[in-house]
């Protein structure tokens, strides 16, 4: 790389100002994507639900609207002002089918980083993974109270390869 920028400093001395502006042109940056999406790294979803029923006993429920094909990498829970800190959240998957992540009695906006524990030869060993999905993730509320005119609940899923 230096040898390149000295022979283009050589030949901009002896060929004038034409040769700086094309040493000007010939340096900038390539165009940059404007995020990992771009690139196919880091997916998102989010959910957004309203709550109806009962102080202490509404329900919700949404799913993501594509599927997440791939691993998950983090969640994020961000609750209304009107969710008592008896709120319920469970997401699951169906292929496979499991629960990805249970939050009870909570109305704190928090980030979670769900991970399965590995099996080898029948057993549990004692590293975790990413969990793997092929499915929209679904989303229940319960234990709520009733909230229509904002999103009780929004969840945001980042997922990748």
């Amino acid at each position: 790389m230096r040898r390149m920028v000295l022979v283009v400093v050589i030949a901009a001395v002896m060929l004038g100002v034409a040769a700086v502006g094309l040493l000007a042109v010939g340096t900038a940056d390539p165009a940059r994507a404007d995020s990992s999406a771009n690139y196919g790294w880091i997916h998102k979803e989010v959910v957004q639900m309203t709550t109806t029923g009962t102080a202490g006993s509404a329900t919700g429920s949404g799913s993501t609207t594509e599927y997440v094909r791939g691993h998950i990498y983090g969640i994020h829970l961000e609750y209304a002002a009107g969710l008592p800190t008896t709120t319920d959240v469970t997401l699951s998957g169906t292929s496979p089918a499991l629960t990805v992540l249970s939050v009870t009695d909570s109305m704190t906006d928090s980030w979670y980083y769900p991970a399965v524990q590995e099996y080898a030869a029948g057993s549990l060993v004692s590293s975790y993974t990413r969990i793997p999905m092929d499915s929209q993730v679904s989303v229940a509320v319960a234990q709520a109270d009733e909230v229509t005119t904002t999103n009780a609940l929004t969840v945001t899923v980042l997922w990748g390869e």
